[in-house]
């Protein structure tokens, strides 16, 4: 588990390797390391002294990477795995050759170009491992993007062959958790750190911990307190609650506070089922996978890869209703769009202050409470639509339409920014339409822009001509589309 960033004064979360691996090559360890975070980085510099292998065997690479704090052993849970990809995680089986884990766990791995990096061990860690897999293939989410691991912290891992036949991988939860869940009884399961203070110690040996369900957002369930928590080394383990009388895995270990003290928090697999999930496994696994045989029945909950170069057969396709995993990442929440293909939602809307103003959204659910609708940062509020359905806007001005704060021209959707007052402009005058009561018509130069009035107390008339004049003649009238600053 990641320690949260806004917790921490002083970063205690430790990332970097232990011990060598032997089965890793030099110059797979040199282009990870090329590739870590600055962040990260600072974290080794803070910790460095302080972190401990624990009982984590001589050939494996361990890091304290977020074990649990106040548990006790877990000698049962066959398919809950170590997972050791340039440092300590914990993952889950999922399918017999595939391992659920979070994507901070394989981040650096995936951006290095090494998918084929690394292993998974069976077992509790208090003895022999009862396997060791290597693994040739792993993917995260692709909306997550380090440093920012708050949302999407979710990865699946593929092994070299199947687990051996007496694990049975567990089940993924697909019940959609409410605010009512809160209270719900959950175990937790994690090979991390057994104690959070003074950098951690403890790892590498398989533990669980019951503990109550204490939030629900978005994104997110929250658990754990001072007394009884998960900590670095449980990442990417998983959270299980009961449907009935089954247990089944309901987030995945991801971020908490400094020495593991305060709450901690799971990304959920609920709503990363239908975005995530459910598609790469059914094309890593069981009988609709990417094998080469177009399999078209019911079976499939997922269209076959075989059947549909729209899904993960390794080619990247054109003109698909949903985004392709297989192309280059599309626009984001809050890019600038002109058509829906150009954003991964593929939703592209207009600002309701102004149409002309389009950018990538997302639906939402607007009957929700703002923790729960399903809109992020920056797209935080969830406007209802005539039919009742919602779309992700900005809390205040959307970026580019008039009266938005801007730097510089390009930022605003008419080319035109005030640099006075800091604020994009739109053009006015005969033949154009009229300013909205809180700006005034003002002479830019040769045009005329709606702005601040006069007497608004920014400056005077000459003065915002001549300012706004002198910065309409450096940079020029035309729009260069970008992205919009949030």
């Amino acid at each position: 588990m990641l320690a949260q960033p806004e917790l921490l004064p002083s970063v205690a979360a430790c990332h970097f390797p232990l011990v060598l691996n032997k089965r890793a090559s030099v110059v797979k360890l040199a282009r990870l390391a090329q590739t870590m975070r600055t962040s990260l980085l600072l974290a080794t510099a803070l910790v460095a002294s302080s972190c401990q292998a624990g009982d984590i065997p001589a050939d494996d690479i361990g890091s304290m990477d977020q074990a649990i704090i106040g548990g006790t052993a877990a000698p049962f849970d066959d398919a809950v795995v170590a997972v050791f990809i340039g440092g300590l995680c914990t993952g889950t089986l999922v399918a017999p050759r595939i391992v659920l884990t979070a994507a901070h766990c394989v981040g650096d791995a995936i951006e290095a170009g090494q998918t084929d990096f690394g292993r998974v061990n069976f077992g509790d860690g208090r003895g022999a491992w009862i396997d060791s897999i290597d693994v040739i293939d792993m993917t995260m989410h692709r909306f997550y993007k380090p440093p920012a691991f708050l949302t999407n912290d979710i990865a699946l891992i593929r092994l070299a062959r199947p687990a051996p036949s007496s694990i049975e991988p567990l089940p993924i939860s697909t019940t959609n958790l409410t605010e009512d869940d809160v209270g719900l009884q959950l175990r937790v399961v994690g090979f991390g750190n057994t104690d959070g203070s003074n950098g951690g110690s403890g790892a590498g040996e398989k533990n669980q911990l019951v503990v109550p369900l204490l939030e629900v957002n978005a994104a997110h369930i929250g658990l754990g307190d001072r007394i009884s928590n998960t900590c670095q080394g449980d990442s990417g383990g998983p959270t299980f609650a009961k449907f009935d009388g089954v247990e089944h895995v309901i987030g995945v270990t991801s971020f908490g506070s400094n020495e593991c003290r305060a709450t901690s928090y799971m990304t959920r697999t609920d709503i990363m089922w239908d975005t995530f999930l459910g598609e790469v496994i059914n094309a890593w696994s069981g009988p609709c996978q990417h094998d080469g045989v177009c399999v078209e029945d019911e079976s499939c909950t997922y269209v076959d890869p075989d059947c549909d170069v729209c899904g993960m057969d390794g080619v990247c396709a054109d003109g698909c209703a949903a985004p392709d995993r297989d192309c280059p990442l599309a626009g984001l929440a809050s890019d600038s769009c002109t058509e829906a293909t150009e954003c991964e939602s593929r939703l592209c809307t207009g600002a309701p202050e102004d149409p002309r103003v389009t950018y990538c959204s997302m639906t939402c659910d607007p009957t929700q409470p703002d923790s729960l609708n399903g809109c992020f940062a920056p797209l935080t509020v969830c406007e209802e639509q005539p039919d009742g359905t919602g779309i992700c806007g900005f809390s205040g001005l959307t970026p580019g339409v008039q009266g938005s704060t801007c730097a510089e021209n390009s930022e605003c959707r008419s080319g035109l920014c005030d640099n006075t007052a800091e604020i994009c402009v739109e053009e006015c005058g005969e033949g154009l339409a009229e300013c909205s009561e809180e700006f005034e018509c003002l002479s830019a130069g040769d045009i005329k822009v709606c702005s601040i009035p006069s007497d608004g107390g920014c400056s005077t008339g000459s003065g915002r001509s001549g300012a706004l004049s002198g910065l309409l003649l450096l940079l020029g009238l035309a729009f260069a589309g970008r992205r919009r600053r949030n």
